[in-house]
């Protein structure tokens, strides 16, 4: 990493903070646990609660990266993903925020999120389940579809915090996750010359569901070939 990657990175952490505590996004402000092994990590009910909260990969670029799973039974404060690193969480809970930056990746098809979702960067959060629905600032809900972009569906908001500009595409997530769980939260994702990137946050169907979409293809493509 070159000495103005490095000066710009902790600038934008720097930034970053700044911004949480404005918003009152907990992740950052709280979190004491920074996890940057490289290694897998699967939270359950063996696990004690990450009281402070997690962050993971922060302030570094790595291969291989950390990847958390969170299960059903596991259960964070907070949870910072970033760097390379990902994450899948099948059940459990995050208590507040889930904040994602850099080009970290996370996927949820269950479980309980207690804030907000954020997404900042070239990151993206991947949701699993169905009846997808966004609503935005002025209570207008939209129903979604399978690989549907929420920035696509909510106007774009700009606002100055301690005399920094952010813009950011902000509104509320519905639906049901791939487990039953049900989804309700904010959701914010920035863009702007701070933070940059082109991430999102990008409804798909429940593995169920998707296997039965490639069946489907799949023998409509015999019938096809029979023909």
């Amino acid at each position: 990493m070159t000495e103005y990657s490095f000066t710009w990175l902790i600038w934008c952490r720097v930034l970053t903070a700044a911004f949480f505590l404005a918003q009152g996004f907990h992740t950052v402000a709280e979190a004491k646990i920074v996890i940057d092994d490289g290694q897998r990590h699967v939270i359950d009910d063996t696990e004690s609660i990450f009281s402070d909260g997690v962050e993971l990969d922060l302030g570094i670029f790595q291969d291989p990266s950390t990847h958390f799973d969170l299960v059903e039974g596991g259960s964070l404060l907070g949870l910072g993903v970033h760097g390379n690193a990902t994450v899948t969480m099948t059940g459990g809970e995050v208590e507040t925020d889930i904040v994602v930056t850099d080009n970290a990746r996370v996927t949820i098809s269950g479980g309980s999120i207690g804030a907000r979702l954020a997404n900042f960067s070239d990151n993206f959060i991947y949701l699993n389940g169905t009846g997808f629905q966004v609503v935005d600032q002025a209570g207008i809900e939209t129903d979604l579809h399978y690989g549907d972009s929420l920035s696509d569906y909510v106007p774009f908001v700009q606002e100055v915090e301690f005399g920094i500009a952010t813009n950011y595409y902000t509104g509320t997530i519905r639906g049901v996750l791939a487990d039953g769980s049900i989804i309700n939260n904010r959701f914010d994702i920035f863009r702007n010359s701070t933070f940059g990137g082109s991430g999102d946050i990008i409804v798909l169907p429940e593995p169920g569901t998707l296997i039965l979409l490639s069946l489907g293809g799949f023998l409509f493509r015999r019938e096809t070939v029979r023909r």
